[in-house]
């Protein structure tokens, strides 16, 4: 059964927790990486405007707790995170967290479908963050 890591459960910790208990649910069944909770002011300087476009301090991230976390699938077999472009791993673990977010009766946004349609060809021009996940 996967299991978090000491840092992913250090970044968790930094998390809403509903988010926390969306994440416990979901890393019970399929195996990913907590890359980010909390983002302080220079962490999320760093961030924009290349993995972001919020400055600080209107991010998810930038809330104490953090309103969003960014995680990744992990790859037991080659023991790595997948790339930021595998995809259909990036929307496995979505329906994973989507559903898992139901269960807890909490709304949450992913980064690939920001307006919460289930659709995600309408996109188009905004930005792909596959990772992100807030409370919406």
């Amino acid at each position: 059964m996967p299991s978090f890591s000491k840092l992913s459960e250090s970044r968790l910790s930094t998390c809403h927790p509903k988010l926390i208990e969306i994440c416990r649910l979901v890393i019970a069944i399929y195996d990913f990486t907590v890359l980010c909770g909390y983002r302080s002011e220079a962490e999320q300087n760093q961030a924009y405007p290349k993995y972001t476009t919020v400055k600080y301090p209107n991010s998810k991230h930038n809330k104490i707790p953090s309103e969003a976390v960014d995680i990744i699938p992990y790859d037991s077999i080659r023991k790595c995170i997948v790339p930021w472009t595998a995809y259909e791993e990036m929307a496995m673990l979505a329906g994973y967290m989507l559903m898992a977010a139901h269960i807890v009766g909490i709304q949450i946004r992913w980064g690939h479908d920001w307006n919460r349609n289930g659709i995600l060809w309408d996109e188009k021009g905004k930005l792909v963050d596959r990772p992100h996940f807030e409370i919406y």
